[in-house]
């Protein structure tokens, strides 16, 4: 149904933009939330965030996707759950994400890969990871399987906002 279980989890949000995403996450019982981006202005706003709402089990980490997924530095953590929430726009994004997510799964920093994105009607970058994943057209029925040892399952999540619908991409390694 979309629902996540963030309680007690571990989360590594990518492109965190003002971390919003992650701060919801903390708020509703992760145990540890790093907000990650590659753009330190947006990492400095983050970090305001957290000390003005008394966030401490949150962190902040400059990540590049690009860098992650040609094989540069990883960050030194460990997570239960990677997350992004509408990152994803164009075709850089998708290749880049998709190989920051297949690496942090690989390497085991984290456990489970999420992306919530919007539809590839809309965002050219949805559609080039559906390609990358070889996905066939999404209806109301999950559609899972397998890219050089990444799972995969994609959903349309039940929920219409602003006459869009969006989509559930779950992602661990084999």
């Amino acid at each position: 149904d979309g629902r996540l279980n963030i309680r007690e989890q571990r989360v590594l949000e990518l492109g965190c933009g003002l971390g919003i995403v992650g701060l919801a996450c903390a708020k509703a019982g992760a145990r540890a939330v790093t907000l990650t981006d590659y753009d330190p202005e947006l990492l400095s706003a983050c970090s305001q965030s957290i000390a003005l709402n008394c966030l401490e089990q949150v962190t902040t980490l400059m990540l590049d996707w690009q860098q992650v997924s040609c094989g540069g530095p990883l960050p030194d953590l460990q997570t239960d759950l990677i997350l992004g929430a509408d990152i994803i726009y164009d075709e850089d994004h998708a290749k880049s994400v998709l190989g920051s997510i297949r690496r942090l799964l690989r390497e085991g920093i984290g456990h489970e890969g999420i992306l919530i994105t919007g539809e590839p009607e809309k965002r050219q970058g949805v559609s080039e990871l559906d390609k990358a994943l070889c996905i066939p057209t999404v209806s109301e029925v999950v559609c899972s399987g397998e890219s050089e040892s990444l799972l995969w399952q994609v959903s349309l999540l039940p929920d219409v906002v602003d006459g869009r619908r969006h989509r559930l991409y779950r992602f661990s390694w084999r």
